[in-house]
């Protein structure tokens, strides 16, 4: 195929434009962003944040991007998050667009928040000061509508996507770990069973990194080794309520907590469905692709809250989708692009109002009455 750098472009992209990255396409719709770091005739090793070297085969990829414009500054994975910039080491494609796209949610703007601080470096209410020459009547009349816009910002706008993915950020070395347990997943080996390697690696990942896994094991999905992927998707299931990990670095900061609508949205933001979507037309072999199948229906389930009469496996189950689990899975990618465009669009609004609702506080810390009503009110 055409369109690779060779290892002297490559050479000279890598030490100079870190504001963009290298786009591949895969053919099940998909997109990797990372460095192109050398070719072989039939594959090429696409250095992610999440993953280090990944070995692509060229018969997967559909198109190559050299140095696309990807909105973000490109290190070396040092937090748990697909990028480091709008965390989108591997971004996932498929329906309904991806995260770090243009359409998705992006950190910053003028909501963003400043460390310990509210958005637009709003005082906490405990600390309101109204100016001095409004009038007890003027500040009783402002109160009740200062009140009401920080119960929305509270309630409904935060936190916001720069303080969610902040969460995400790994201690020194913990990207390397990940990946070590990672390609444990994969274990094949007979002796020392691999089925309890591999679910060890999976605890590890799951108990060590909670939700910080996330991006990584959304990478995982698209992995040439099906285990990997199988593993990565059960682990994804499993991370979908509140929960909590510490890497056993023995430092407070090392300590994640996070609410069942915590996981959800990232699993949203780096679009895991539209991977796990992929693992619905796995066909590889009898004996495991049904399997293959039904855990990624799970994950999807998990993931979104939503059911699509997915039918349980029969009790000699087949490499090709039934006629019912076909309807299923047909049902699934229709539904995704809809609710992936509906989510972006409902954080976009959010974003929006959150913005609104700052400037309304800003012009009333000034006794400046808002033309913005609050959303009670």
């Amino acid at each position: 195929m055409s369109g690779f750098k060779t290892l002297t472009a490559l050479a000279l992209a890598v030490g100079a434009g870190y504001g963009v990255a290298d786009t591949v396409t895969l053919k099940d719709g998909r997109e990797m962003h990372g460095r192109l770091v050398r070719e072989s005739e039939d594959r090429i090793w696409l250095r992610t944040n999440s993953q280090g070297e990944t070995e692509i085969p060229k018969s997967k990829i559909a198109t190559f991007t050299e140095n696309a414009d990807w909105g973000r500054t490109y290190e070396l994975r040092s937090a748990g998050s697909k990028a480091e910039g709008d965390e989108g080491g591997e971004a996932d494609g498929g329906e309904g667009g991806e995260a770090g796209t243009e359409d998705a949610p992006k950190a910053g703007g003028a909501g963003a928040t400043k460390a310990g601080g509210l958005p637009g470096g709003l005082p906490a209410l405990a600390d309101w000061t109204w100016p001095a020459e409004l009038s007890k009547a003027e500040v009783n009349t402002l109160t009740p509508i200062r009140d009401a816009f920080y119960t929305e910002l509270k309630d409904d706008l935060l936190p916001t996507t720069e303080e969610r993915l902040a969460l995400l950020k790994l201690p020194e070395g913990a990207a390397e770990e990940i990946e070590r347990q990672s390609a444990m997943l994969a274990w094949k080996r007979r002796q020392g069973s691999a089925n309890m390697r591999r679910r060890n690696a999976l605890d590890a990942i799951l108990s060590g990194y909670g939700v910080r896994a996330i991006p990584a094991l959304v990478d995982n999905l698209g992995h040439e080794d099906w285990w990997r992927a199988r593993l990565s998707a059960q682990g994804l299931a499993k991370l979908m309520k509140s929960g909590s990990a510490d890497d056993g670095g023995g430092k407070a900061s090392s300590k994640v907590e996070w609410k069942e609508a915590d996981a959800r949205w990232y699993a949203y933001h780096f679009n895991a469905p539209a991977s796990l979507l992929g693992l619905l037309d796995h066909k590889e072999n009898a004996l495991d692709s049904p399997f293959i199948r039904q855990e990624a229906n799970e994950a999807l389930g998990q993931i979104t809250q939503h059911k699509v009469s997915y039918p349980s496996a029969g009790e000699k189950p087949t490499l090709l989708p039934s006629s019912e689990e076909s309807a299923a899975i047909q049902r699934w990618k229709s539904w995704w692009p809809l609710e992936r465009a509906r989510w972006v669009k409902a954080e976009k609004e959010r974003d929006e109002r959150r913005d609104k609702v700052v400037e309304a506080l800003q012009q009333l810390l000034k006794g400046q009455r808002p033309e913005l009503t609050p959303k009670d009110q």
